[in-house]
């Protein structure tokens, strides 16, 4: 916070007013009768145009920075968390898919590098936080079941086969840490944790979503990569475990409802066979990534073995036998005929 004499007094009185002016400092203040450092009233465009006031600002601001530094510093809640990590990781890749930026999909990739690195227990599980230098607290459902959103997301965007696997590899460690074998539905906290008087489990969506509704999600998103049945009976599961209390009170299971929602659809399946930086490969993802497909999921079939073990049928789905990238669109696991044309890969698309 800062008042008009503070400014001044770094500033000097005429670079102090000028600072003053732009940055909304008034002797009345905007926050309890001081004031907080802003553009909200100033035109932007009128100091981007003028490059000496825009200059001078910048100046001032490093001054101002400079002697703030000198203050004591507040404390900062600087932990870094698993789950929230794995909602950035989702929300950068998918941003850096659709907008074509590969800024957003490459940070994405480094904080889901970083929780890898730093937050898995030799054995594999993860930890819910990160901070100078240690690793603590067993991850709890919502943490397994963001970061798996996270590296699906990744996969999306960059098809790189080990954000599959690792994603598998935590769902099937969920079903171990989590899963009631009795009623279904993940609990919060993990088996192996401290004996606690009781373990609920939850599907309540308010700030962020619960991690039963994003697992119900991550569960019918793999059924239709891999082909694996069970993981879709087991979404079936939650939504029968949590539906009475979402049927009372829809407006707050609304990630739970969007999981359903994606259960009813038939939804796309497409199989992109092809050499991975090829134009012709690229022209077709591209031609995904411009529409919005929610209840599709794509797959890009590079000829990598390790694909093959963990989506089986891409054994079949290879590229044409020229060479050329062929698409494979099927619903419900029922393909269309396979085309090599761009134009009839979008008409199906489109349909």
């Amino acid at each position: 916070l800062w008042d008009i004499k503070e400014v001044k007094e770094v500033l000097g009185d005429a670079d102090g007013e000028l600072f003053c002016k732009y940055y909304d400092i008034t002797r009345r203040g905007n926050f309890e009768w001081k004031n907080i450092p802003n553009l909200l009233q100033t035109s932007l465009g009128e100091i981007e145009k003028d490059k000496e006031l825009n200059e001078k600002l910048e100046s001032c601001r490093s001054k101002l920075f400079q002697h703030r530094e000198k203050r004591i510093h507040p404390h900062k809640d600087d932990k870094i968390l698993t789950g929230w990590n794995g909602l950035a990781i989702a929300a950068m890749a998918y941003a850096g898919r659709v907008m074509g930026n590969p800024a957003y999909i490459q940070a994405g990739e480094r904080a889901a590098a970083f929780i890898r690195n730093h937050l898995v227990r030799e054995d594999g599980r993860l930890f819910a936080r990160y901070r100078e230098g240690e690793a603590a607290y067993l991850a709890t459902v919502e943490d397994y079941a963001f970061f798996i959103w996270g590296l699906l997301e990744l996969y999306a965007s960059t098809f790189d086969v080990e954000y599959l696997e690792y994603a598998l590899m935590l769902q099937k460690d969920m079903f171990r840490y989590f899963w009631d074998e009795k009623a279904g539905g993940f609990f919060i906290s993990g088996k192996d944790t401290e004996d606690l008087i009781m373990n609920p489990k939850d599907a309540y969506d308010g700030a962020i979503p619960s991690g039963n509704s994003v697992a119900a999600m991550n569960l019918l998103r793999l059924t239709k990569i891999t082909g694996n049945i069970e993981w879709e009976e087991k979404a079936q599961t939650i939504f029968s475990v949590f539906g009475e209390n979402a049927s009372k009170n829809p407006s707050a299971y609304i990630y739970l409802l969007m999981a359903f929602l994606f259960s009813t659809l038939s939804g796309k399946e497409i199989v992109i066979a092809g050499e991975r930086n090829a134009p012709d490969t690229q022209q077709m993802i591209g031609e995904v990534n411009k529409r919005f497909l929610p209840s599709a999921v794509v797959v890009l079939n590079d000829g990598q073995e390790k694909l093959y073990d963990l989506v089986p049928r891409t054994k079949e789905q290879r590229r044409a036998q020229d060479g050329k990238a062929i698409a494979y669109v099927c619903e419900n696991f029922q393909c269309n005929a396979p085309t090599e044309d761009l134009q009839q890969f979008v008409a199906l698309l489109d349909q």
